[in-house]
């Protein structure tokens, strides 16, 4: 179930560069400012403002949400974006962006403030599903915690190097290290059970030849 469901969320990231970034997939407000601003140039080319106080410090784990689930009313029911291209952050126009996917609202948990989405794995512990995506030179930067993007270890360079990667901690709920895919020879315990969007089997641990 988990990886069908990060299959699931994989779709909604290509709805989302479809709709929302016209190409480009959306960023982490972690990455460098200029991949943010461009995104939001590309998505609202009418708005001249930056991402609001709130969202300004996106991870791996809360980009996900925030920009396939969107803005949240009152209720705590993500609305997507305002189709007001000069105020897409408005939560009151009816006009509305999205959401790209319909978030499972019991397995939402507000790290920081901000919500992040637990696997199915039932463990209210469990440390969240990330994503990472890849820049203009096919590259991945930075971490979530234990959770590094994967290298090609076969191939060379990065795994998905067009487009991006998500993991989901498996049943363990725990992220392990190792970062070099299919061959595993850096993984931990705890990675062999990770999900992803790229593997072949089941796991990363699945796949080791």
């Amino acid at each position: 179930m988990m990886r069908s469901e990060l299959i699931q969320l994989a779709l909604a990231l290509e709805r989302c560069r479809s709709d929302l970034g016209h190409g480009e997939y959306p960023p982490r407000s972690t990455d460098e400012l200029r991949a943010v601003e461009q995104f939001l140039a590309k998505a609202f080319p009418d708005y001249h403002g930056e991402l609001p106080e709130k969202y300004k410090n996106l991870d791996a784990a809360s980009s996900l949400v925030f920009w396939l689930g969107g803005m949240t009313d009152k209720d705590g029911q993500m609305i997507g974006f305002s189709a007001d291209p000069k105020n897409p952050f408005d939560t009151t126009n009816k006009s509305r962006i999205g959401p790209f996917f319909d978030f499972d609202r019991a397995r939402l948990r507000y790290d920081g403030g901000l919500p992040v989405y637990l696997p199915w794995n039932n463990n209210p512990q469990s440390e969240p599903v990330v994503y990472f995506r890849a820049d203009s030179k096919g590259e991945y930067h930075g971490a979530w915690h234990n959770c590094h993007p994967c290298l090609d270890s076969l191939g060379g360079g990065w795994v998905n190097p067009k487009s991006f990667q998500l993991f989901s901690p498996g049943n363990d709920g725990k992220y392990g290290y190792g970062a070099q895919y299919p061959s595993g020879t850096d993984y931990d315990a705890q990675r062999q059970d990770d999900v992803s969007n790229f593997t072949r089997g089941m796991t990363l641990g699945s796949d080791i030849p």
